[in-house]
């Protein structure tokens, strides 16, 4: 739904271009989203060395908005190689953790992945150093088989999983959801059937589900009344079945996307919590996705081929040719009559 490519400003593609050669004098650039498009907004030449730079590279970082630093990992060559370093403060906003976890890509795909080393993940300021670049290196070591010792194993995958799990909060940041009285109530009037159709909003700001009436209460007229500039859920009763539509139109901000496609699970859980059964969800991005038939399909079949027992389980092998254990061979069950 929203892994969208995000344009890259024409400075930030000239300086990217530039990097591949020798004649490049930036060891870092610093890249933020701005208008759903990555600009750079400042830049360091190279110092010293690498280890000096990266606490250089410190002051470019701010307490509460999260960023990218592009920094050349090796000195001046034709062949570079890029540490993208992906900060990502835990007081930064959630839409803004959301929004920037889903443009690296766009950055890397620029670039080519061959450029780059393994991306370095920040929360703070004090952890860019040397120690997360020889982590870094001491895990591609490890996975060339290079890495003999136990112990020093054991400990590459205790503090790969502290970082797999630092990246999965900067990835997927957890939420503090709210929720309306008038979504509460609405809730309540269509367990109770007395309501056929509501339209469910997230504020950007306060992260507030907030709910609303729908009149248009059968998929031929809700799909000619999506909002048409930002996404909603809609939660819509069919032949007597609830289901919860994500409209998320095309032309709609990037940030929202993110931001409702990230509440669905939560929209889902608290519409369990009122007592109402889910019998059907899905997406849509244009009037033309939602349509009786969508809606009326049942979400798996419902009748589903049985396999005789004789397809379904094989046979013993006689006690010969158990004998022979492993190098035994249990032949493949025909299924030609349900072809």
């Amino acid at each position: 739904m929203y892994d969208q490519p995000f344009p890259l400003s024409e400075e930030l593609k000239r300086d990217l271009e530039t990097s591949k050669s020798a004649t490049s004098e930036k060891r870092v650039l610093k890249v933020v989203v701005k208008d759903e498009s990555l600009i750079e907004v400042a830049s360091q030449p190279f110092g010293d060395s690498l280890a000096d730079d990266l606490v250089k590279a410190r002051v470019l970082l701010e307490d509460n908005s999260p960023c990218f630093l592009l920094m050349r990992c090796d000195e001046k060559s034709n062949s570079p190689h890029w540490l993208l370093v992906a900060y990502c403060p835990d007081t930064a906003p959630p839409k803004e953790k959301m929004l920037y976890a889903a443009c690296r890509k766009s950055i890397r795909a620029h670039l080519g992945n061959a450029h780059f080393t393994r991306d370095l993940f920040c929360t703070t300021k004090e952890s860019l150093d040397m120690e997360g670049i020889k982590e870094l290196r001491r895990g591609s070591t490890e996975m060339r088989g290079e890495v003999r010792s136990e112990h020093e194993k054991r400990l590459l995958e205790e503090k790969r999983a502290e970082r797999d799990n630092s990246i999965r909060q900067a990835a997927l940041p957890q939420i503090g959801l709210q929720y309306s009285e008038s979504f509460k109530e609405l809730l309540r009037n269509f367990k109770a059937k007395r309501e056929n159709c509501v339209a469910v909003s997230v504020d950007d700001k306060s992260s507030l589900f907030d709910a609303h009436m729908c009149p248009y209460q059968n998929p031929g007229l809700l799909s000619s009344h999506l909002e048409e500039t930002e996404p909603r859920y809609y939660l819509l009763r069919v032949r007597d079945r609830a289901i919860l539509i994500l409209s998320c139109p095309e032309g709609s901000p990037q940030n929202l996307k993110l931001l409702y496609a990230a509440c669905k699970n939560s929209v889902a859980t608290a519409i369990r919590d009122a007592g109402i059964t889910i019998w059907k969800s899905f997406d849509v991005r244009s009037p033309n996705d939602l349509s009786d038939a969508a809606c009326a399909e049942d979400p798996l079949p419902q009748h589903l081929p049985v396999l005789p027992y004789y397809s379904a389980v094989a046979k013993p092998l006689p006690p010969t040719s158990r004998a022979k254990g492993a190098a035994a061979a249990i032949k493949a069950q025909k299924f030609d009559e349900f072809l």
